[in-house]
C-alpha cells in the first residue's frame, strides 16, 4: 500500500507543473502534460476504488483507458521531444512500459484475479512514477518562464 500511495504522490506532483504551451521555434510554453496526468491520477485513483469494491470491470475499462491515454497535441509532443532530444528514446521507452502495465492490468482484471490484480496495479504504478522521476523535472526545465 505504501508504494501505491507513493506513486499517487509522484503523480500528483508532476501535474503541478505550471501551464506551458509549445511555440513554432521549439520553445515550450505549455508541455500539454499537465491535463493528460491529471486525467491519468483520476484514473488511477478509480482504478484503487475499483480493486477496493472488486468491480472488475470498472478495473479493465480504465485500465484500457490508460493504455491508450490521448497525449498532448501534436506540435507539444514534438516540441517536448526535440528538447528532449537523444532522451526522447527513453521517455518514449517509459510511455510505452506505462501502456504494457496498463495492458497486463486490464487481463488480470479481465479474469477477476484479485492477487494479479493488486500486482499489475502496483507494476503500473511503479512505471508511472519511474516515468515522473526521470522526467519530471526535465519537462519543467523546458518551460519558458
Amino acid at each position: 500500500m505504501i508504494k501505491i500511495k507513493t506513486a499517487l504522490i509522484g503523480m500528483l506532483l508532476f501535474i503541478l507543473v505550471p501551464p506551458t504551451q509549445a511555440s513554432e521555434k521549439g520553445i515550450i510554453t505549455e508541455s500539454g502534460y499537465s491535463e493528460v496526468m491529471l486525467d491519468l491520477v483520476n484514473n488511477m485513483q478509480n482504478i484503487l476504488f475499483g480493486i477496493m469494491i472488486e468491480d472488475y470491470g470498472q478495473v479493465s475499462n480504465i485500465a484500457e483507458d490508460i493504455a491508450y491515454h490521448p497525449g498532448p497535441e501534436l506540435e507539444k509532443r514534438i516540441a517536448l521531444l526535440n528538447k528532449l532530444k537523444l532522451e526522447a528514446m527513453t521517455f518514449k521507452l517509459h510511455e510505452d512500459r506505462v501502456r504494457q502495465n496498463a495492458l497486463k492490468l486490464m487481463k488480470a482484471a479481465d479474469k477477476a484475479d484479485r492477487t494479479g490484480t493488486l500486482k499489475q496495479y502496483a507494476n503500473l504504478a511503479r512505471s508511472c512514477t519511474e516515468c515522473h522521476i526521470t522526467y519530471r523535472e526535465k519537462v519543467r526545465s523546458f518551460i519558458k518562464k
